[in-house]
């Protein structure tokens, strides 16, 4: 009797446990922007950001990948970074969202475009993408050097890191500065402040690299 009593009872909570995974997996794929928010409010970020990711596959909307991006940079994970950062930049609608970012956080300054491309590009030098990092925030400066740019976002993560495998990005990184200064020196296209930075950026540089010599 005892055996068939706890057979009885093994077969119901083996029921329970399989229909609570099944309740999981809808919601995953059916509410995962529910869950998204619900995992956050209880400080799991790494799962908000999960979610958000599966509720961005789900509506295609740029906000989700935003905040999977977002989330990301606060937890300081440059792999999900890395990952959602570049679904982010990717999406057609990022530039539209940078730009109702601008105008939210007005009062703060700075880009709310360079600082997502400077997170993804120093998370890519982080984890060892060195050139294609480079290339990619220089690549948002060919029309400017604002302050807080993503270019300058690697050069210093690349200083401040100062390994021997460092110094061939910040040198490539510092010729590259020199040459868009010389091509302002013809015909000025950047505003005062961007070409003040850039110069200021190519001092602090080369007293660095000179002092580490």
């Amino acid at each position: 009797m005892d055996k068939v009593i706890l057979k009885a009872v093994l077969s119901t909570l083996l029921a329970i446990v399989l229909l609570f995974g099944i309740m999981i997996a809808a919601l995953v794929l059916v509410y995962p922007s529910t869950l998204m928010t619900l995992t956050y409010n209880i400080g799991m970020d790494g799962a908000s950001a999960w979610f958000a990711d599966r509720a961005y596959d789900q509506f295609d909307n740029v906000y989700y990948i935003a905040y999977a991006t977002e989330v990301s940079i606060g937890t300081e994970d440059p792999e999900k970074i890395n990952r959602y950062g570049s679904r982010f930049i990717a999406d057609e609608g990022f530039d539209g969202y940078c730009a109702q970012m601008d105008g939210e956080t007005a009062e703060i300054g700075g880009s709310y475009r360079q600082y997502i491309y400077g997170q993804v590009c120093v998370a890519k030098y982080g984890l060892g993408e060195r050139q294609e990092a480079v290339e990619l925030a220089f690549s948002v400066n060919a029309e400017g050097f604002p302050e807080r740019n993503a270019a300058a976002a690697v050069l210093l993560h690349a200083l401040v890191s100062n390994t021997p495998e460092d110094e061939p990005y910040i040198s490539d990184m510092l010729a590259r500065m020199q040459t868009m200064l010389s091509a302002q020196e013809g015909t000025q296209t950047f505003p005062d402040g961007d070409l003040e930075y850039l110069k200021a950026m190519i001092n602090l540089t080369q007293m660095r690299t000179d002092g580490l010599s």
